[in-house]
């Protein structure tokens, strides 16, 4: 997983969607990729990304992620913070446990 530029660029919630897209983009230009994401496996496409289960609410699994992205590729250059969750239905309706989810992500 070398890269010409050599850099190292983590993206949180990298596996699906948006994050997908930035991950793939990042590789497609030469960065080295670590998608950190709960269900990582999602995050296998074309390009060498490494693949790392994370919670980022979890400070032991950031650790452990940290750990092994710096093993696998070296030292991290950027990180791109796109883990995000939502609950559907109207704001005002949502419980503060909602509400604390979509804020420790």
């Amino acid at each position: 997983m070398t890269a010409e530029n050599g850099r190292t660029v983590v993206v949180t919630g990298g596996a699906t969607g948006i994050g997908r897209d930035i991950a793939t983009t990042l590789a497609d230009a030469g960065w080295r990729v670590a998608v950190w994401d709960r269900a990582p496996s999602a995050a296998e496409t074309q390009n060498p990304i490494l693949s790392i289960p994370a919670d980022v609410t979890d400070q032991s699994s950031l650790e452990l992620a940290l750990s092994h992205t710096e093993r696998e590729l070296g030292p991290i250059h950027a990180l791109v913070n796109n883990a995000g969750i939502d609950h559907v239905g109207p704001f005002v309706e949502s419980t503060p446990k909602e509400w604390n989810d979509i804020i420790g992500v």
